[in-house]
């Protein structure tokens, strides 16, 4: 009765592993299609199911080796895709750097911030792997803590300024995301 008892544990603990990996998997490779999820996850548990029957041993000796390789082959992917990116990775920290120059300078009660630097700023904004919004928002965020933390004076208003377009950027961007979203009945 007990080994009954176990076996229907094990049994159940087994199915809920396996359809958790299998909901991810069918997550994943639906993407942004989520009218795919459904026959990915139908069709994927299929296949599992399917190979179950090869047999514990016959599975393990034989996927092991593959998922082995597939990592190889990803982590020498990773390491490539890196060397290939590191300037673009080396430019990017550079430009960060200028904008938190300029942002001080912008922050800073005795700097004087010109037009000069405000086109400059824009331009390594604009020119940065990240929206210009989430960049000069964080940037003046950190900046200000830091110059706060240092006992340096700082403009307030545009701290409250920029969080404020900050938040209006996002909310359009939410709303346009609603509006764009299919509505379910």
């Amino acid at each position: 009765m007990l080994g009954t008892a176990m076996a229907v544990v094990i049994f159940g603990m087994i199915f809920n592993t396996a359809i958790g990996m299998f909901y991810a998997f069918a997550k994943r490779a639906a993407g942004i299609r989520p009218n795919l999820y459904k026959p990915v996850l139908i069709g994927s548990t299929l296949v599992g199911f399917a190979c179950s029957f090869l047999g514990f041993k016959a599975l393990v000796g034989k996927l092991y080796p593959i998922i082995g390789w597939v990592g190889i082959v990803i982590i020498a992917l990773l390491v490539i895709r890196w060397i290939l990116d590191r300037p673009k990775i080396s430019r990017e920290i550079a430009r960060r750097a200028r904008v938190r120059d300029m942002v001080a300078k912008k922050l800073h009660r005795r700097r004087r911030f010109t037009r000069g630097d405000h086109q400059r700023l824009e331009a390594e904004l604009a020119a940065s792997n990240l929206p210009d919004h989430i960049l000069h928002g964080e940037t003046v965020e950190e900046v200000a803590d830091e110059l706060v933390k240092q006992g340096e004076p700082i403009d307030r208003g545009i701290v409250v300024q920029t969080r404020a377009e900050v938040e209006a950027v996002e909310q359009a961007d939410d709303e346009d995301v609603d509006t764009s979203a299919p509505r379910s009945n």
